[in-house]
């Protein structure tokens, strides 16, 4: 069964900025997607899916379920490539996966999925609304890109007044061959900007000008707006990881006596090697008495303060998957993190992976984790 099969219409812009992710793969037939849908296509032909309903899962428009489904296909990829007898979901229960030798399971693995923070996702998708909008009302043909920031508003912005905003704004404008030039001389040191102010409502705005032979100015599917807000605050990524792996870390999956890993998509744009090393083995700290760097007990493969035993040991590691691209097979980033104080640890060549981590050092003090980056190639 070829799930994604090719559009029968052609479509080479690009996906909105609110636009089902799903799209990619339904509707867009640039070669990355084309190249993408022969990826997903394979991995799903060697998925077990026999009611379709993971099916329908992976073809879901809400973002959500379908990079869950994604990953879990994703994964079961990677998995396929070391183990000939991979199962999904055994009984109707959870882990995910169950790998099997001689009909006997050998070890487990549970994905999760972790996305930004919800309120950095609703504020890109309050700008991203609103790009979209605007981008299906004005083309670039005056040479001009828009980037805008929603800087205060108490309601969802109405498009109508800010289109009007901009079309009266990008007339007023010189030839953008002309700003470009001065930009480029040091004439001028920004672009032109504007603001759009309405009850309530602050949006500043920027019009950057493209070069003289810009493409973009006589593309059909080219996009007035260029780039996405500019959101940040707080970084809670460390303490989301371990929250995530903690509750897939109990008693609830049956996999005594065999390695279980936890396998986590990473679609957090934050969640670097320093946030999974805070969320996974504690945040750092400073030994007053010694002034060494030393981790603290609150990442998930911590030390429990009354018993002095490594916490969450029936969990052998986690791996965090970032940057797949179905179009490049294989230019994912696949890091294990090892529990130091697993039962069972999960061995060596049994996912083919970019890097590990994972050490303790002892002292008289007692057990402290530590931790340790090995580069592995794709054939360890």
């Amino acid at each position: 069964m070829v799930l994604f099969p090719e559009p029968s219409e052609p479509r080479t812009s690009a996906l909105g900025g609110a636009e089902a992710a799903v799209h990619w793969l339904t509707e867009v037939t640039r070669p990355e997607a084309r190249a993408s849908r022969e990826t997903v296509n394979a991995w799903y032909a060697d998925f077990p899916d026999s009611d379709g309903q993971f099916a329908s899962r992976l073809m879901s428009e809400d973002d959500s379920a379908h990079y869950q489904a994604l990953d879990e296909l994703h994964l079961h990829g990677l998995v396929r490539q070391r183990h000939a007898d991979v199962r999904y979901e055994v009984g109707g229960v959870g882990p995910d996966f169950r790998i099997y030798e001689a009909d006997v399971c050998v070890a487990a693995i549970e994905v999760l999925s972790l996305f930004q923070q919800q309120d950095w996702t609703d504020e890109q998708l309050r700008h991203a609304r609103l790009a979209d909008a605007v981008c299906r009302a004005i083309a670039p043909t005056a040479g001009y890109f828009v980037n805008f920031q929603i800087e205060a508003a108490d309601r969802e912005p109405a498009p109508r007044k800010y289109i009007a905003h901009l079309r009266r704004e990008i007339d007023s404008l010189p030839p953008h061959e002309q700003v470009a030039e001065e930009m480029a001389s040091g004439e001028r040191g920004d672009p032109p900007s504007a603001m759009f102010q309405d009850d309530g409502l602050d949006i500043a705005t920027r019009f950057l000008p493209m070069r003289r032979d810009a493409p973009s100015k006589t593309d059909p599917g080219a996009r007035i707006v260029g780039m996405g807000p500019a959101i940040g605050g707080f970084v809670a990524t460390a303490r989301r990881l371990r929250d995530r792996v903690e509750a897939k870390a109990g008693s609830r999956y049956d996999v005594g006596g065999i390695p279980f890993l936890v396998a986590v998509g990473m679609h957090d744009f934050v969640g670097d090697d320093d946030q999974a090393i805070d969320g996974l083995y504690g945040g750092e700290a400073i030994d007053l008495r010694t002034h060494e760097a030393v981790r603290q007990t609150d990442g998930v493969f911590g030390l429990d303060r009354t018993t002095g035993v490594g916490r969450h040991r029936r969990v052998a590691g986690v791996v965090v998957v970032s940057g797949m691209r179905p179009w490049v097979p294989g230019g994912e980033d696949v890091a294990m993190f090892r529990n130091p104080f697993a039962e069972v640890p999960w061995p060596d060549g049994w996912l083919p992976l970019t890097r590990e981590f994972g050490s303790v050092s002892e002292t008289a003090e007692g057990v402290q984790l530590g931790w340790r980056s090995e580069e592995r190639s794709e054939a360890s």
